[in-house]
């Protein structure tokens, strides 16, 4: 964990603020154009977040818009959240000017968020793994504010070399889920990209548990939630408001109420 982090920097108010975290990078060309964020996995949580009350920021490796996947705009993959993300004028505006990670890090606005979500799509094989921006935001809000971790479909691969506060792998002994090495296999990509979400994450000392392919597949482990792909956009945010309202009016809304999901 980064050294420079102290809990005295932690401010005693309500932790209402959910960060996310882009891929900067479109990665590798594939199915005739270029890949970035999948969209959905933005989108839908984007809401689910805002309907009860979270304050949401929208970040980047670099800073500036993320790229977006282009397959995302295909009728196949769009539904209503995207469709309402793509039609938010004010939405919009974030997306297109997202801060960069390094920047909430530097000048300490890290401090104000219970919950970290990483998003994913196939750029963020390029610019997630060993980062250290997000190695510095996660291991803070993880760490220091004793928030919420999530991560969806190439979006765990962020968090391979995170700590613990006692230095040990955040994701040792874990349960996970991530972008399943039989997805990429039925993808055509499982010798395309440089390195494959299931494996990386057994090769941490997690333990990852793969649902069938397009499934949704969700899973908590503490304060750590992680999603298998796509699918899973709205199972993980559900969780990850059910882990916040674990921890107490400090990081849970007072909209954030329990209730039968999928109701």
């Amino acid at each position: 964990m980064n050294d420079n982090f102290s809990p005295e920097t932690v401010s005693p108010k309500t932790l209402y603020n959910v960060l996310f975290v882009c891929t900067s990078s479109n990665g590798f060309a594939y199915n005739k154009g270029l890949t970035g964020l999948w969209l959905e996995e933005l989108a839908i949580p984007y809401y689910i977040f805002q309907e009860v009350g979270y304050n949401i920021t929208i970040s980047t490796i670099n800073g500036g818009n993320p790229p977006v996947d282009q397959a995302c705009y295909h009728p196949f993959n769009m539904n209503e959240h995207v469709d309402k993300f793509l039609n938010d004028i004010i939405v919009m505006e974030s997306f297109n000017s997202a801060v960069s990670l390094r920047s909430i890090i530097n000048s300490n606005k890290i401090s104000n968020y219970g919950c970290i979500f990483l998003c994913g799509g196939h750029g963020a094989v390029s610019d997630f793994p060993n980062n250290q921006d997000i190695k510095d935001a996660v291991e803070y809000v993880y760490n220091i504010n004793e928030g919420c971790v999530a991560a969806i479909c190439h979006g765990p691969l962020g968090l391979l070399n995170c700590l613990n506060r006692d230095g040990t792998p955040l994701l040792m002994k874990k349960f996970v889920a991530g972008f399943s090495n039989e997805e990429e296999t039925l993808l055509g990509l499982e010798k395309v990209v440089p390195l494959l979400v299931e494996d990386s994450l057994d090769n941490t000392g997690a333990i990852c548990v793969p649902s069938p392919p397009w499934h949704p597949n969700a899973v908590v482990d503490g304060r750590l939630v992680t999603g298998q792909n796509q699918q899973s956009s709205l199972e993980v945010a559900q969780r990850v408001l059910d882990v916040l309202r674990s921890l107490g009016g400090k990081y849970s809304t007072p909209g954030n109420v329990n209730k039968p999901w999928g109701k």
